[in-house]
Order: structure tokens, then C-alpha cells, then sequence
């Protein structure tokens, strides 16, 4: 709850980085050339005008987004309108500081006739009068941009806890019904599988979490393995092939264990030998790509639980990592593979 109010108080950009310096710079320079088009066209002076003009804009935009950038860290958590007052305020005082920097500097080098042809009081009042306009159209946007983002998040974020309600059902479901076939026969290892079935439930739990280490998903997936291969016994081979120093990278979670378990259920399960999955965890370039390939009967066909299991993985893929992840999946020499690419996010850096 103090992140969302933190987050609703923090509408100001953060002018400390590159693009919304830009991005004043670009502002100012049209206010220059709005202004220069409200004058005398037919001025001799016009294009040095038109230099000192945005000389005198850029040097106020960059000591606006200096002291906003200063003063951000010290509004975060204030309401927005005390947020909004205090910026404003902080934009006049800029103007009205540079303006008076701009006209004693004029009346020194003897350059008057470049200003507009006023007296210093509605020298000042008029800049300061631009800059009040400009300054309440700018936080007003910025505001309102806020408010879209975070409606926008607050909607992902819906979707999101709707997806991973999906999977967990089906997820802790399909647990109990490969321990409920070993309790008359195998009591000793259905108690082994419950204590696993302990572990899977509080994944199940886990998952309003949006990234867990890999090293907890990778606990999961084989207290999974473990409770599958009581029921299946030898049929069930798991071939693992994770590169070392990878525990600490953050995965969203249940996204391998259910590539895990459509292997075993949609695949391994439906031949009579049983077969291998293979579990491929590796680091190329700055992404982490996790694979899992598994054998398939000779006559298959995608089941619908296939299809929204991985639906739902590209879907909590998408709202996590936006456009930067990727689950494809391919069918090919009997083989099905399914293949995660998440970028680089280790523990610490995310903390």
C-alpha cells in the first residue's frame, strides 16, 4: 500500500536522466520560436533574436530540470498537490532569478535592443507570465500521465493475479491425485510425497510474487519430479543440464514446473516405455534460456490443457517482462520442446 502511494506521488519525471532533458530542450526551443513569430518578422535583428531568444529559454529549461531534479527525492511521498505547488513555485522562482540574470547582463553589454522593447517590471512580469502558463500545462500533463500509467499497471497487475489463479488448481490438483494412487499401495512413499506436496503448496501460494530465484523454482520442479516418478517408477527419466551460478536469477513462478509437467503428462505418460525429460538451464549473451524437451507418442494431438498452460505462461511473460521474453514452443522428429527466454535479473540487482 506505501509502494502504490509512493508511486502515485512520484508523477514528476526524473529529470536527472538523458530523455526528459531532451525533452525540455525541445519545449523551450518551440516556446523560442513561438515567441520570435509573435514579434516583428521584419526585424533586422531577427535571427540574432532567435539566438539569444533560445539561449535565454534552453538556460532557464536546464536550470528548471537541475533543480527538479534535486528537488525530486524530497517530494517523493508529499501529496500531488503539494508536489504540483512546490514545482510551480520553484519554476517562477527559476524564471524570475534567470530573467533578471538576462536583463542586468543586457543593460551591461550594452545589448537593449535585442530585448523586447519594455521596461524591466513588464520585462519580468511577462516572462514570468509565459512561465506559469507553460509550467501548469507541463505538470498538468505530467499528472495526468501518472494517473495512465498506473492504471494501466493496476490493470496488468488484475490480469496477472487472475492468470496465476488459473494455474494454481490445476497445479496443486494434479499433485494430489498422483499421491492419492499411492497411498494403498505405498504408504511409506506417499508420506515422502506429501512432505513434497508440503513444498508444492507453498508455491502455490507464492504466486502473487511476480519473480522468485531460480533456485526455488528449481525446488519446485523437482518435488514435482519426485511425487511423479513414485507413480510412473522407472518410465520417468529426467536428464538435468542447469550451468552453474545461475540460482540466484529471477523467474517468474510455476513457469518451469508446468513446462515440466505438460512433458510428463502430455508426453512421457502416453508411452508405454516412458521416456526422458531433459531440462536445459543455460546463460547466452545477457539471457537466461531455460529448455525442456521431452519424447512423444506416435500419434499425438495439442490437448486443450497443453494449449492454456502455455497461454497462460506467455501471457504472465508478457505483463512481467513486456516485449523482452519469449516462450516458443516446436514439434519436431517426435521431439516437443518448449523453450523460456527471460532476460538477465539476478537477486541483488532487483533487491
Amino acid at each position: 500500500m506505501a509502494n502504490a502511494a509512493r508511486a502515485d506521488n512520484s508523477f514528476l519525471p526524473d529529470f536527472c536522466s538523458e530523455r526528459p532533458v531532451l525533452v525540455v530542450l525541445l519545449i523551450t526551443q518551440l516556446v523560442a520560436f513561438l515567441l520570435l513569430l509573435a514579434g516583428r518578422m521584419s526585424d533586422a535583428y531577427l535571427w540574432e533574436r532567435l539566438l539569444l531568444l533560445s539561449l535565454y529559454l534552453h538556460w532557464i529549461g536546464l536550470s528548471s530540470a537541475v533543480v527538479l531534479c534535486g528537488a525530486r527525492r524530497r517530494l517523493m511521498g508529499l501529496p500531488s498537490r503539494v508536489v504540483t505547488l512546490a514545482c510551480f513555485v520553484l519554476l517562477l522562482l527559476v524564471t524570475a532569478l534567470i530573467s533578471e540574470c538576462a536583463w542586468q547582463l543586457a543593460q551591461w553589454l550594452e545589448i537593449r535592443h535585442y530585448l523586447p522593447d519594455q521596461s524591466h517590471s513588464a520585462f519580468l512580469i511577462r516572462n514570468l507570465a509565459i512561465c506559469a502558463i507553460v509550467s501548469a500545462m507541463a505538470l498538468r500533463y505530467f499528472w495526468l500521465q501518472a494517473q495512465w500509467r498506473g492504471q494501466v499497471r493496476a490493470e496488468a497487475e488484475s490480469r496477472y493475479q487472475a492468470l496465476q489463479a488459473r494455474i494454481r488448481p490445476h497445479f496443486l490438483f494434479n499433485s494430489l491425485n498422483s499421491i492419492a494412487a499411492l497411498i494403498g499401495s505405498r504408504p511409506q512413499e506417499a508420506e515422502t510425497a506429501v512432505e513434497d506436496l508440503a513444498q508444492l503448496f507453498r508455491a502455490g501460494l507464492s504466486v502473487s510474487q511476480r519473480r522468485i530465484p531460480l533456485e526455488d523454482e528449481l525446488e519446485v520442479t523437482r518435488a514435482y519430479l519426485r511425487t511423479e516418478s513414485l507413480r510412473m517408477g522407472d518410465r520417468l527419466n529426467v536428464d538435468w543440464q542447469v550451468e552453474e551460478g545461475l540460482e540466484s536469477q529471477l523467474v517468474p513462478p510455476l513457469s518451469l514446473q508446468p513446462l515440466v509437467e505438460n512433458a510428463v503428462t502430455h508426453g512421457i505418460e502416453s508411452i508405454a516405455d516412458g521416456g526422458t525429460v531433459t531440462i536445459s538451464i543455460k546463460k547466452p549473451d545477457n539471457f537466461l534460456m531455460i529448455r525442456v524437451e521431452n519424447p512423444l507418442p506416435d500419434e499425438v494431438q495439442a490437448s486443450q490443457g497443453t494449449r492454456l498452460a502455455l497461454n497462460n505462461i506467455r501471457e504472465r511473460l508478457l505483463l512481467t517482462y513486456g516485449e523482452s521474453a519469449s516462450l516458443s514452443v516446436t514439434d519436431e522428429a517426435g521431439t516437443f520442446s518448449a523453450q523460456l527466454k527471460l532476460p538477465l535479473t539476478a537477486l541483488e540487482s532487483a533487491a
